[in-house]
């Protein structure tokens, strides 16, 4: 049996304890509830968000530059096809993930503001 914390505001953690219920039997999950967020929804939407964005960007096939990106990969390579080309870009994305990441931890421990009137705490 595998157990599952969910972390965050009550009512977010109740909605998905209410969609889990339907996997009690597989899964255990422990609700961790917290009344007040600490952070503000600078580093939560603007930060966060724009990191989890930039690591999946390269490797989706819904990126807009994909088909110019092809056809640049395939005038030096004749056999590169959509697969190979996805899986040349995946080094990338997991360089991007830990950078950003230690990046974002670097900030968050410094305590420099996000942005103009965008401090990190409440």
């Amino acid at each position: 049996m595998y157990h599952i914390g969910v972390v965050g505001p009550e009512q977010s953690v109740e909605r998905i304890l209410d969609v889990a219920k339907e996997f009690e039997k597989e899964m255990k999950f422990h609700p961790y509830t917290y009344k007040q967020a600490v952070e503000t929804k600078e580093i939560t939407q603007a930060a966060l968000y724009r990191i989890g964005d930039s690591i999946s960007n390269p490797i989706t096939p819904m990126l807009p530059y994909l088909v110019l990106l092809l056809s640049f990969a395939k005038k030096y390579d004749k056999n590169m096809g959509l697969g190979t080309l996805i899986s040349a870009l995946f080094p990338y994305t997991i360089f991007f993930g830990i950078f950003w990441i230690i990046l974002i931890v670097v900030w968050y421990l410094l305590g420099i503001p996000v942005g103009p009137e965008g401090p990190i705490h409440l």
